[in-house]
């Protein structure tokens, strides 16, 4: 810098500003890249974790603070452990920390993007790198996925933000605050692209690369964040998930399937047994809005794609009604006849209580001694294979009878491709 002190520090500001932000990109997507006890404040304040974690997170930081501490002592054969010469207590000292930490807390919380997940990587340019002056690969691949492509917008003119997404002439700022409101251009590409049985995360992806904020997205998308608890069994893989669906969309949810009730059947053979299973089923395969959201809602939740699941149902039971203890998993004699040319064996079992019941009506894996009630809008869901691919028997369960009131369910089943 020849003494200037102005170019010394624009220089290491760069070079600290550009490493930060390779580490947030590096570091976020495994730890949240929870860098000092504010960010992790922070990023507990707008529900990212619970709060019971904050204090685990602090500690962590503390020690690091420690360990590069003296690592850094190490690498100049300096005394591990001394004290501090040097006073580091003053206003404009106490004015550089607070803008430094806002600064840090801004760019985290921007680059995360989203309660629940990191939106996908950003796209490559549409030129290729060669035409570049040659960079470091590691360089070239930072640059490119961080601030690149944002300020060096002369050159490309479009760029497509996945198969749910529209091409767009881009010149974006990356400091412009997140939009918070939702026009009906943008409502009904949304219902476009849904009805194209494009995935919430394609879906949710391009709304944050486009400026919304993450809770615009979500509502968007029908996003709503899952908060499994799994039961505590080394026999069985199951969670419940408590208000996975409000009771508004619960109440349109019954009123459907009440209006296209038939008699429920059996796999094995196919055909209604009012000794073993006395419900009514509705096949939710009339393309409601209500019933395409849910549909999206489940497979988002279990990040599985919807071409391996099967069609959602719904089941009503009244008064003394039951399904007597069953698996969901096809046994060897049932797989060819259910199998199709792209589905094998049934895997996950996603089952969505509708309505509190008066009396009865709960789910009894009878093996495992676990009996859950019915309690409006709580998910249960269980893998009904071990962990060797095998069927997990397990996960007999009983749909008690109903003793006063109805019970009404919504269930859809994922299998494996073949």
């Amino acid at each position: 810098a020849g003494g200037n002190m102005a170019i010394a520090l624009l220089a290491n500001s760069l070079a600290t500003g550009f490493a930060l932000i390779a580490l947030l990109i590096a570091f976020m997507p495994r730890s949240g890249a929870h860098f000092n006890p504010v960010v992790t404040l922070a990023l507990a304040w707008r529900g990212d974790f619970q709060w019971s974690a904050v204090l685990g997170y602090v500690l962590s930081q503390f020690a690091g603070a420690l360990l590069g501490v003296l690592g850094a002592h190490a690498m100049f054969d300096l005394p591990l452990l001394q004290a501090s010469v040097t006073a580091r207590s003053s206003p404009g000292q106490w004015l550089i920390e607070v803008v430094a930490t806002f600064g840090l807390v801004f760019l985290v919380l921007s680059l995360a993007g989203s309660r629940l997940r990191l939106p996908s990587p950003i796209r490559p340019l549409r030129w290729r790198a060669a035409s570049l002056p040659r960079l470091p690969a590691s360089a070239w691949r930072t640059c490119r996925r961080s601030w690149f492509r944002n300020w060096w917008a002369p050159g490309w003119q479009s760029w497509r933000t996945g198969p749910c997404g529209r091409t767009r002439s881009v010149r974006r700022c990356p400091f412009r605050m997140a939009r918070t409101d939702f026009p009906q251009e943008w409502q009904d590409w949304v219902a476009h692209n849904v009805q194209r049985g494009c995935s919430t995360t394609d879906i949710f992806n391009t709304l944050v690369r486009e400026g919304f904020a993450p809770e615009v997205a979500e509502r968007a998308a029908n996003i709503r964040r899952v908060a499994l608890k799994r039961f505590p069994s080394e026999r069985i893989e199951l969670y419940t998930a408590e208000g996975f669906l409000q009771p508004p969309e619960c109440e349109e949810l019954i009123e459907i399937i009440k209006d296209h009730l038939r008699p429920s059947t059996i796999s094995h053979d196919g055909t209604a047994d009012s000794s073993f299973r006395t419900s009514r089923t509705c096949d939710l395969v009339g393309g409601e809005p209500a019933v395409r959201a849910l549909d999206e809602r489940i497979c988002g939740a279990m990040g599985i794609a919807p071409a391996l699941s099967e069609p959602s149902q719904g089941q009503y039971y009244e008064i003394t009604q039951e399904f007597k203890p069953h698996t969901d998993y096809f046994e060897p004699y049932e797989l060819e006849r259910h199998s199709t040319p792209t589905l094998g064996q049934r895997t996950w079992t996603f089952m969505i209580y509708l309505n509190d019941v008066e009396s009865g009506g709960e789910t009894a894996f009878v093996n495992v001694g676990l009996s859950i009630p019915p309690k409006t809008g709580t998910a249960v869901l269980w893998n009904n294979l071990r962990a060797d691919g095998t069927p997990n028997y397990d996960t007999l369960h009983h749909g008690t009878p109903v003793k006063a009131g109805h019970k009404a369910i919504v269930t859809k089943w994922f299998r494996r491709p073949r």
